[in-house]
């Protein structure tokens, strides 16, 4: 932010929001401080610092910026906690390979402590699992959209209406002194505010339909807990699904990017395509919007006088535009949504199914090396636990203890 703006335009906090949102940190710098005497700094400076306490808990010192740039960049860096970004972006990825990692050893050592048999029932009951995952998947569309797409959607588009009335102030402001950039800041709140609703919407029905498929898969593996595949491994994968997800929104449109990168991981190919939310979900809603709203705005400002714009606009605002832009965003986005809402459930349903074909795959794989190539199957079944509790060591250490 510019020293010159004084205060922080409502542009900038709904940037800021969305970041506080996705729960990602930021740093805050003041620039062109060299332009104001010290007195006036301090009493913007003092502002400015109320205004990101109050708004986002903010207590970070703000960067102050003059006119050498290179200083600046050292000043930004600087106030970077290297430490806490590394665990921002990779924690979460690093718990789940070694939940991925820790699970393959102790199918491996479960498939040499049993039975042929018993591994044989296993593969079985891992078969059957995946054969009512593809069952449920499509039944379990239809529940979630007749449970929650309609109630969403109006949620959705009254809180629209919610945030453009909030607004009020600053866009009566701008119809007196900027009419110009009228509809760029109702597009901007719209947008940010489409964002938010549709991204916390969709976290909460994909965290029902997860725990819907752990249900079933609890069910379905229940006589084979003696391979680890309890109802622990179960709650733990789903656990991993969300915090996974949770992660993902915090890049938006890169899920798809670190899928690619884990083909082997299952998990890290989930919900790619909700998460193109900004192209798949905004952009056909906001085409529709920004066609009709300049139209609306010309006919008020053409037909108003200088001293009745305000009393008109409000009026307008309330009769016309709000409830115009209800009735757009109301004709386009019920078909988008369930779209991502299928989009969602197949990729909850498909994970599962992965996961489970991969473990099916690992106790194959072992029971062919135990009648090839394992000659003292005790000795092997130390050796992988030997492996097993230093990796378990390690990660304790690393990821979750206290730094």
């Amino acid at each position: 932010l510019s020293v010159e703006d004084g205060t922080i335009p409502q542009s900038l906090l709904r940037e800021l929001q969305n970041i506080d949102e996705l729960e990602k940190k930021f740093i805050f710098c003041l620039s062109k401080t060299n332009l104001k005497p010290k007195g006036d700094l301090s009493l913007i400076l003092e502002n400015i610092k109320e205004s990101l306490e109050l708004e986002f808990d903010y207590t970070n010192d703000i960067v102050l910026l003059d006119d050498n740039s290179g200083e600046s960049l050292k000043k930004i860096l600087k106030n970077i906690d290297y430490e806490e970004l590394f665990q921002s972006l990779f924690i979460e990825q690093l718990k789940g390979i070694y939940f991925d990692i820790d699970s393959t050893l102790n199918i491996k050592i479960a498939t040499l402590r049993n039975t042929n048999e018993e591994a044989q029932k296993a593969i079985n009951e891992l078969q059957n699992g995946v054969k009512k995952i593809r069952a449920k998947q499509e039944s379990t569309i239809a529940d979630v959209k007749e449970k929650y797409s309609s109630q969403n959607i109006e949620a959705i588009i009254n809180a629209i209406a919610t945030e453009l009335l909030k607004n009020q102030e600053t866009l009566t402001n701008m119809a007196l002194h900027n009419p110009d950039g009228l509809s760029v800041e109702i597009n901007e709140i719209l947008t940010s505010k489409l964002l938010s609703e549709i991204k916390r919407r969709l976290e909460s029905v994909s965290d029902r339909v997860i725990n819907e498929f752990n249900i079933e898969i609890n069910n379905s593996l229940r006589d084979i807990s003696n391979f680890s595949l309890d109802a622990d491994w179960v709650n733990k994968l789903s656990q991993n699904m969300k915090a996974i997800l949770k992660l993902s929104q915090q890049g938006l449109d890169k899920l798809g990017t670190i899928a690619d990168s884990k083909k082997n991981n299952a998990i890290y190919k989930t919900i790619a395509s909700i998460l193109g939310i900004t192209t798949t979900i905004l952009n056909p809603i906001l085409e529709v919007v920004i066609l009709f709203l300049p139209e609306i705005i010309s006919k008020l400002t053409k037909a108003s006088q200088e001293q009745k714009i305000k009393e008109t606009f409000i009026q307008k605002l309330h009769a016309e535009i709000i409830p115009s832009i209800k009735v757009k965003v109301r004709e386009v986005l019920p078909e988008i949504y369930n779209e991502q809402v299928k989009s969602l459930v197949t990729q909850i349903a498909q994970t599962f199914e992965k996961e489970l074909q991969q473990k099916e795959q690992e106790i194959q794989g072992t029971l062919k090396a135990k009648e090839e190539n394992i000659k003292d199957g005790e000795k092997e079944i130390d050796r992988l636990l030997s492996i097993k509790n230093e990796l378990k060591e390690i990660t304790t250490k690393t990821l979750y203890e206290e730094v």
